[in-house]
């Protein structure tokens, strides 16, 4: 049975004690650093393929004036005005329009965005089982598995890969969000800021709002 403690605020299920924290500080701080060193040679990476078109000869992400256009046109819309396309990516435009602001067209930099939002998205994954597990070992090795295995490699070697892990960000935080308003009860704020993530992860790939809300419906009844 659910425990209320104070007004408003239940909690549901087991916690994770506030004294096993600090550290575990040091095992994310490993997790990290092993998937850095596995991904290390990508930042002497060129660009490649997509990134040309996206990137090199994209004149959407050399001008913040651009920006209303990112999330009212396909992604390609600079290559084909006049073309009908459905691959919608604006915070993947947005994305490059901050990486070009700081790197131009020097890929080194690019590519070392690209590892640190992998590392954010293995963090998160870090965070997400920990909190559904309660058992930090299973999710250090879950995420372990995922910052390091060879099926992500396309993903944090292709800059244009990076979509991959704006909607894995967004769509984990997302997740987070919901495992820790259900513990604590903070509905509103918690349910909204939650709306809010999957909404912008729905904004890297298509369609992918009606998986979401079918995900927090059947979340929510198992939850009651």
């Amino acid at each position: 049975m659910p425990e209320t403690h104070g007004r408003g605020r239940i909690t549901v299920g087991p916690s994770i004690p506030k004294d096993a924290r600090p550290q575990e500080r040091y095992f994310v701080a490993l997790l990290l650093v092993i998937t850095a060193m596995t991904y290390l040679d990508t930042l002497k990476y060129d660009f490649v393929y997509d990134d040309i078109g996206q990137i090199l000869v994209n004149p959407f992400i050399k001008s913040w004036s651009y920006l209303p256009r990112y999330f009212l046109s396909p992604l390609w819309q600079h290559a084909s005005p006049q073309a009908l396309g459905n691959y919608y990516r604006p915070l993947f435009l947005l994305w490059s329009r901050v990486n070009y602001s700081m790197f131009k067209t020097q890929p080194f930099g690019w590519h070392a965005t690209t590892v640190l939002l992998h590392l954010l998205v293995t963090g998160l994954v870090y965070l997400v089982v920990r909190e559904m597990t309660v058992r930090a070992g299973v999710a250090w090795l879950t995420a372990l598995i995922f910052g390091v295995h060879p099926i992500h490699h396309e993903v944090v070697a292709w800059v244009s890969g990076s979509t991959e892990s704006l909607f894995a960000t967004f769509f984990l935080a997302g997740f987070l969000a919901y495992l820790y308003s259900r513990k604590q009860r903070q509905v509103f704020f918690d349910d909204l800021f939650l709306r809010i993530l999957w909404s912008g992860s729905s904004l890297q790939r298509d369609g992918d709002h009606i998986a979401y809300s079918r995900i927090y419906s059947w979340l929510d009844r198992r939850q009651g």
